[in-house]
């Protein structure tokens, strides 16, 4: 058995790994395109280095070429060498075109982008250049990805045309494939098709809501500027290692373990394994690293993603135990792979393993068929841990003792001072880089308005509790997060009490998001008892700078009606929207759909609404169909974006599952990666926020409506609560922190327990907007 981890250059990422056992030669991935001849960035083209490795002269053949998901740094140049006859196949195991792609039945393949923000979208799927790139490097990463999907496609029917057996894995069966192979131990480990099609339709939707981009995008200019804009606001961590899209492709990544024994060698592609990073797949990453675990052991393991975090833990290393030799493979132009974090993650091993990584080494041979195997490297040295400490500019700031910096008061006043300089002193919490990254100038333009304003802003330049950040806000009236989670996160919180969760042996049936929501009380908890000692709320950014303007400068009017919108089956509600609006009528849905109802309507003093939400889709609010034999009926959208005035000082409650959510990550799903959060062009409530709204009140999670008369459970007292504090004078923020304390007081009274839903209900309603 020899395996052989190519040297991928002077370029960022990359992979393409050679096997030869019981003489039969495997080829997975193929770098970058352009590698098929040598250049500045590529010295060794990946002909020369297969001359070396096999001692054969074009055409090389291999029995299998794998394909491992349709990233352009694993399609690589494969395209072209198969085009021009400098490698064939006898089998083809690729991953599959429309999955990989996110391209459902029903459209064109191959889609080639033809306006600049069709071909930017793709090129946000792949590597995210620095702000240093020249227009020409900007260029040539658009290019390469806007015609992926035809050389894909090309591969594909070059490959079928010289007779070669190909295999799409996920759309055609590969029980062939494995047979053929068998006697080399060859074995795919995952992942399942539920996984493949759950990241195929990520794909898409995160491609489709960035061509619904507004037009703050489209007038940056060229395709290059556009880029350049985008590279910056939606993704300021980096694409491949942290976006949706990037994540979704990484985890359809087809895991092998070829040979057995001590001959076992394990490729993971570009899979996931420690942080998924898509809501979903935790569950079924467990699953996939048990299938690793139980095929091995192995003698090699090329970690997975270049040696990112998201990729290795010490779950992953465990679950791998034996072995004893790893493989990272990356560019030399690549100072964020392999991370930090796993580089000591192998040291803290270093007296059971050794490694050897491809930026550092170069040409990387391991010969297991010697009875004493070694890494044969063509430059460096073995197991090196340094780090290359030019990081992209995103970051989390580094881990010294907490400590804060308070924002010196300027004397110039800014305009518009005079709306936030008749509210109680507050205290404005942002992490000041992030929110640069998000909206650009528009984050200093907040922060002048907060300073003449008299606030207080806490600029949480290294990692600090929210306690620390209540003890800091003690002497306000509440407690303003400025940006959404991505910039200062919301916690992850159990709402169960520990006696309630031993109780429930399987939670996740009882409740989707296993009673587990994201929550920002805790920036308000001064005394540590779970609960908010002081009014918390957020103003989320949603990648827009003019509409994170608005909503800080939001005002009162009190000379508008109030607007109410219901499912047809939560009629609970009514008697509430009568209590807000005497008098008032309650529209319904069905009958009442989006577009039937005027934005000028909704431009209300109080806007209530009590219809469904779905977690993966926040653009749309849903009513529901009226059935004959009062079955449950079908979704249909009862408000939509099109339909939010673009103006408005409302204050909104939303009774609707997940109305709140402003990230596409559950709570109960997050796994310590990134967060990605939505943009203000896919969520109705940060819409409403940069539409000018006070605040907008809802669910983070599942939400539970009371049933039956006199509807005393779940939120309905919740919902009565906040809107009596409202008609009594409390702001929005102030009046959800009493009417949580007062809800779990009277909900507990005379020693009644809480339902599971009722907990769930205390915690999950957030306030977003400035909400004073």
């Amino acid at each position: 058995m020899h395996v052989a981890m190519l040297d991928m250059g002077n370029r960022k990422y990359g992979d393409c790994t050679y096997c030869e056992i019981d003489g039969k030669r495997i080829l997975i991935d193929g770098a970058h395109k352009g590698d098929e001849a040598c250049s500045t960035r590529m010295p060794a083209s990946l002909p020369d280095q297969l001359k070396e490795l096999t001692g054969n002269d074009a055409p090389y053949d291999f029995d299998l070429i794998v394909i491992t998901h349709c990233h352009s740094d694993h399609i690589g140049c494969i395209p072209e060498l198969v085009a021009g006859g400098t490698i064939r196949a006898k089998w083809a195991l690729l991953a599959d075109a429309r999955m990989g792609f996110g391209v459902p039945l029903e459209e064109e393949f191959p889609c080639r982008p033809t306006t600049p923000l069709e071909r930017v979208t793709a090129a946000l799927q792949e590597e995210t250049l620095p702000d240093s790139a020249t227009t020409e490097e900007v260029r040539a990463l658009i290019d390469t990805a806007a015609t992926l999907q035809e050389r894909y496609a090309k591969l594909l029917t070059d490959l079928e045309d010289c007779g070669t057996v190909v295999v799409q894995y996920g759309r055609d069966p590969h029980y062939r494939l494995e047979k053929a192979f068998e006697g080399c131990g060859f074995k795919i480990l995952g992942p399942e098709v539920d996984q493949l099609l759950l990241c195929a339709d990520r794909i898409e939707r995160e491609r489709r809501k960035k061509l619904v981009l507004p037009d703050a995008v489209t007038d940056q200019g060229d395709e290059v500027e556009i880029y350049r804009f985008l590279a910056k606001r939606l993704l300021p961590d980096g694409g491949l290692e942290d976006g949706a899209t990037g994540a979704a492709l990484n985890n359809q990544s087809i895991v092998l373990r070829i040979g057995t024994g001590p001959r076992a060698v394990l490729l993971t592609g570009d899979m996931q394994f420690a942080a998924p990073g898509i809501g979903g797949l935790r569950q079924r990453m467990v699953a996939l690293r048990n299938s690793v675990s139980n095929a091995g052991p192995y003698a090699f393991v090329r970690l997975s993603h270049h040696g990112a975090a998201n990729g290795t833990d010490n779950a992953f290393l465990d679950a791998v135990h034996e072995t004893s030799r790893f493989g990272i493979s990356t560019g030399a132009g690549d100072p964020g792979h392999p991370s930090e974090k796993v580089l000591k993650l192998l040291s803290d091993r270093s007296s059971q393993i050794e490694w050897a990584r491809t930026d550092r080494n170069g040409l990387v041979s391991l010969r297991l068929d010697s009875e004493d195997p070694r890494f044969e490297i063509a430059r460096g040295e073995l197991s090196d841990a340094g780090v290359d400490k030019i990081k992209p500019a995103s970051s989390k700031a580094p881990a010294k003792r907490p400590r804060h910096r308070r924002v010196p008061p300027t004397p110039q006043p800014s305009p518009g001072a005079s709306r936030l300089a008749g509210l109680p002193r507050l205290t404005f919490v942002t992490h000041e880089a992030r929110l640069k990254a998000r909206i650009g100038g528009a984050a200093d333009q907040s922060f002048d308005l907060i300073r003449a304003s008299g606030h207080q802003l806490v600029d949480l330049v290294t990692d600090m509790t929210p306690f620390d950040v209540a003890r800091l806000a003690s002497g306000s009236a509440g407690v303003v997060i400025l940006g959404g989670y991505s910039v200062i996160p919301a916690l992850s919180v159990d709402t169960l009490p520990p006696r309630i969760r031993r109780q429930i042996e399987n939670a996740r049936h009882a409740d989707p998001d296993n009673y587990v929501v994201w929550s920002d009380d805790p920036y308000g908890d001064l005394a540590g008892r779970g609960a908010p000692d002081l009014p918390v709320s957020r103003i989320p950014d949603g990648g827009c700078g003019a509409g994170f303007l608005n909503a800080l400068a939001a005002v009162a009017k009190k000379d508008k009606p109030a607007f109410g919108l219901r499912n047809f089956r939560r009629p609970f509600a009514d008697n509430i929207f009568a209590d807000i609006a005497p008098g008032g009528v309650m529209h319904q849905s069905e009958p009442t759909l989006s577009g039937h109802v005027l934005p000028e309507e909704i431009d209300a003093r109080y806007v209530y609404l009590m219809l469904h939400g779905l977690s993966e889709d926040a653009r749309f609010f849903w009513g529901e169909t009226m059935e004959a034999d009062d079955s449950y009926g079908s979704l249909v959208p009862a408000l939509s974006l099109s339909d939010i005035p673009s103006a408005t000082n409302a204050i909104v409650f939303s009774g609707c599952c997940h109305g709140a959510l402003i990230t596409d990550t559950l709570a109960a799903e997050w796994d310590s990666e990134e967060i990605t959060d939505r943009l203000s062009s896919a969520s109705l409530a940060t819409a409403f926020v940069h539409a000018g709204a006070r605040a907008f009140v809802g669910a983070t999670g599942l939400h539970y409506s009371p049933p039956l008369p006199p509807y005393a459970t779940a939120a309905g007292p919740l919902h009565r609560k906040f809107w009596g504090n409202i008609l009594n004078g409390q702001p929005p923020a102030a009046a959800l922190k009493q009417a949580k304390v007062d809800y779990i007081l009277d909900m507990s009274d005379e020693g009644a327990t809480l339902s599971p839903a009722e907990y769930k209900t205390w915690r999950q309603f957030t306030c977003l907007g400035l909400g004073w």
